[in-house]
């Protein structure tokens, strides 16, 4: 009864550790895939877009699965922090806030703030955006770049970034 006990406990171990092994080999990577074209969800919630197409490779390179987590784009960051996501990939800018934070690989694109605005504005240049109302997605250098162009008090925060969009529509 002791060596069947024994084998018993060796055998779970042995799946305990089979199913750990297995796991190590996903990587799990946050995103927020609402950025079209660097990150969107399918129907079937794979990944799609230039940076979910960068992870696959990198992962397949380094003989891993990939497995993408949508979340808030203002949690990525915490999420890698805390262990709850392998990697972040999600069209951030490197800041020195975040390189506090977290790791970051070399950039791999270049490039910078716009806004959008409405057919027939007199919106015509950063001068003309002091005092005007501007939305931007949370935890997003856009929120920093808005508060300086438009003055304390005229940025509105918003999870997804096509909200913004929508209620520009919407006003």
């Amino acid at each position: 009864m002791k060596k069947l006990f024994a084998l018993m406990v060796v055998l779970a171990m042995l799946v305990v550790s089979v199913a750990a092994m297995a796991e190590a080999a996903t990587l799990k990577a946050g995103t927020s895939p609402d950025f079209p074209p660097f990150e969107s969800m399918d129907d079937a919630g794979a990944g799609v877009g230039f940076d979910a197409d960068l992870a696959a490779a990198i992962s397949e390179k380094i003989g891993m699965q990939i497995v993408f987590e949508a979340t808030n784009f203002d949690s990525i960051v915490t999420g890698v922090q805390t262990g709850l996501y392998d990697l972040g990939i999600s069209g951030m800018y490197i800041t020195e806030e975040r390189m506090a934070n977290v790791d970051f690989s070399i950039p791999y694109l270049e490039d910078s703030q716009s806004c959008i605005v409405k057919v027939g504005t007199d919106i015509t240049d950063n001068a003309s955006l002091m005092g005007k109302k501007i939305g931007s997605q949370t935890g997003t250098t856009g929120i920093d770049t808005a508060e300086a162009l438009t003055g304390e008090g005229n940025v509105y925060s918003y999870t997804k970034a096509l909200d913004a969009v929508m209620d520009l529509q919407g006003s």
